[in-house]
């Protein structure tokens, strides 16, 4: 079944490199009640805004065709994003570990809801090239053909 994500992406997605302003631990409490989907990332594991979006396209389609495997887009998102199904394994690729890390909201309202809790809060311009490294991918063409491949696999 094909989808028209346009309408997925037409939210006002925001992605933002900064700092938790609590401590990763408290922060991630904090995100629970946060007004839409948020989910914050280890930034040495992302490459690009393009690496955010498109682990939040596959997982959004995964919750519309009813093959995800968690239980949030977040969650499902970092299982993308990290290039694995495996919850455990994608918290340790992806997951927050340090005070450098990228935000996801998926529209200005869930980012608003969330803002006050980071600090150092700028753009993600440049790609991260050990990112690529750390993923096993040479490009973003690769990193979408894989992601990919994960919806198809069991």
């Amino acid at each position: 079944m094909l989808y028209d994500i346009s309408s997925i992406l037409d939210k006002g997605i925001v992605v933002k490199k900064c700092r938790p302003r609590y401590g990763i631990g408290a922060t991630i409490e904090k995100l629970k009640r946060a007004n839409g989907v948020v989910q914050i990332f280890d930034a040495s594991s992302i490459i690009s805004v393009e690496h955010i979006i498109l682990a939040y396209a596959n997982a959004v389609l995964s919750f519309m065709e009813r093959r995800n495997r968690s239980k949030s887009i977040g969650m499902e998102m970092m299982c993308y994003a990290a290039l694995t199904m495996q919850i455990d394994k994608a918290i340790e690729i992806c997951g927050a570990h340090s005070n450098d890390i990228v935000l996801f909201a998926d529209g200005k309202d869930a980012y608003k809801s969330v803002k006050r809790l980071f600090t150092h809060i700028s753009d993600l311009k440049e790609a991260n090239k050990k990112a690529y490294k750390k993923l096993g991918v040479k490009s973003i063409e690769e990193l979408a053909e894989k992601m990919a491949l994960l919806s198809i696999s069991d």
